[in-house]
């Protein structure tokens, strides 16, 4: 298994992988808050912005690599607080890294694949954040 930055040749995989995760939460989402994607195309529109936000925003997509292919990803982002006046009430001016989805298809979960993936957000936040 190996991690690596997103390539546009595995957007189709991110798509279903992402799709996957949504509808995990929309099971898991009591007060049906939480859609399901009432089209195809929808999941692709959202799997760009995701893509987009990362490039916009100091971010980033992690793929696992399992024999040449995707079988988890972790997206993340990070926040620029330096100008936020309400942020500034609450702690020290400066940017924070969130993770916005983190998934492991379910044939390859419980082989530490997530903590991986984790642990590459957690360090490319370290050395980007303040």
């Amino acid at each position: 298994m190996k991690i690596i930055n997103y390539e546009s040749k595995y957007k189709d995989t991110l798509a279903e992988m992402f799709e996957d995760f949504h509808n995990i939460m929309v099971s898991c989402d009591p007060s049906g808050m939480v859609k399901p994607f009432s089209k195809k195309e929808h999941v692709f529109k959202y799997v760009d912005k995701m893509i987009n936000d990362s490039k916009k925003m100091n971010g980033f997509i992690f793929l696992a690599i399992v024999k040449n292919e995707p079988v988890g990803f972790v997206q993340g982002v990070i926040f620029d607080h330096k100008k936020d006046d309400m942020h500034k009430l609450v702690s020290k001016p400066g940017s924070q890294g969130w993770i916005g989805e983190l998934y492991v298809e379910s044939l390859f979960r419980k082989q530490g694949i997530g903590k991986y993936l984790f642990d590459k957000a957690k360090e490319y936040f370290f050395h980007r954040t303040f």
